[in-house]
């Protein structure tokens, strides 16, 4: 049995069902759960694994009045409370059997500001990214296109929006996609930039079980929130295909404007949320047959990690030669500004 406790009370890392249901619960209970942070369990651990199940099943709240405690023993009803702390728990339970929507992300991601990810040549995988949700009637919308078209995709959601539509965020969840964290109420200067990643990480490990593995910083500034994730030790998404949805230029213009940036290795950036998201939801079924006609296959943030070429990595980060120019000497000269 393992314990995983950090400084902000008690983070639980997805990988398994039990993990889910007991981080949903507020327990430390791990045995053979794997996350994003956390050591797989050991073969001894496995023996415990049933232990635990049992333990976690047991600790469950029932909600029987005294009065059918007393008359018959019936068995309890289940509250709200635990139906959704159900639905959670299997939504989780279908990520770890592979279903899709894995968090996990890999050790060389932890706290990096990333754009794209150098991948083989010919790997042409593409990460197809929402935000701004969860926003009633556009997610759901975007939700069944996915799903007509057999794609996931990562959905970076807004605390406050988090607390406002809990049941959307786990229809994403459920559809099998991944949740990244994109601060608390989308503030270009936050007063208190801890309070906007920890805060939405704390609203959605209420609704689904876990806090979420990546950041997604409010128009991609690097400082203030993406330096508290970095500290904690979560990757900072950026993106390398913008679609500029945002300001409603029209389908057609949000549609080129991804398939022309698309790149092996990219990310999207989409709003599912924010407003009228009516042209990027009649713009996502024509870029996915685009992208799917030019070869790729279109892969969820953490999926998108894993793909990460460790050669083309090295090649893609050595400096590039500055450019010269020629004096009226002919001889070279650096561009640069000049030593003082």
């Amino acid at each position: 049995m393992k314990f995983l406790m950090t400084p902000k009370n008690v983070r639980v890392l997805p990988g398994a069902a039990l993990c889910a249901a007991s981080g949903a619960l507020g327990m430390i209970v791990l045995s053979g759960c794997g996350g994003s942070k956390a050591q797989s369990a050991t073969a001894g651990d496995e023996a415990a694994s049933s232990q635990s199940k049992t333990l976690v099943a047991s600790a469950m709240p029932r909600a029987v009045s005294s009065g059918e405690q007393a008359a018959q023993g019936a068995p309890p009803s289940p509250s709200s409370e635990q139906k959704a702390l159900q639905g959670s728990s299997d939504a989780l339970g279908a990520q770890a059997s592979g279903s899709g929507g894995s968090t996990e992300v890999p050790a060389w991601a932890y706290g990096k500001v990333i754009h794209q990810v150098p991948v083989k040549a010919g790997d042409k995988v593409f990460a197809l990214t929402f935000d701004d949700g969860p926003w009633p009637g556009s997610t759901r919308q975007i939700l069944r296109i996915l799903k007509d078209n057999d794609v996931k995709a990562t959905f970076y959601m807004i605390g406050e929006q988090v607390a406002r539509s809990p049941s959307i965020v786990r229809e994403v969840l459920a559809a099998g996609h991944v949740i990244g964290n994109h601060s608390w109420d989308h503030p270009s200067r936050p007063r208190d930039p801890v309070m906007q990643v920890q805060r939405t990480n704390a609203q959605l490990k209420k609704v689904i079980g876990f806090t979420p593995t990546t950041f997604r910083p409010p128009y991609g500034i690097v400082a203030g929130m993406a330096r508290e994730a970095e500290r904690e030790g979560d990757p900072v998404l950026i993106w390398s295909a913008d679609s500029v949805d945002w300001s409603r230029p029209g389908t057609e213009k949000i549609v080129s404007r991804i398939l022309s940036q698309a790149t092996p290795g990219g990310i999207s950036l989409m709003h599912d949320g924010g407003g009228n998201r009516s042209q990027s939801v009649a713009a996502l079924p024509l870029i996915i047959q685009g992208l799917k006609a030019r070869g790729y296959t279109l892969v969820t943030i953490p999926e998108l990690l894993q793909h990460r070429d460790a050669a083309a990595a090295a090649q893609s980060s050595r400096p590039k030669p500055r450019a010269s120019t020629r004096t009226r000497s002919g001889k070279s000269r650096r561009k640069g500004r000049r030593r003082r």
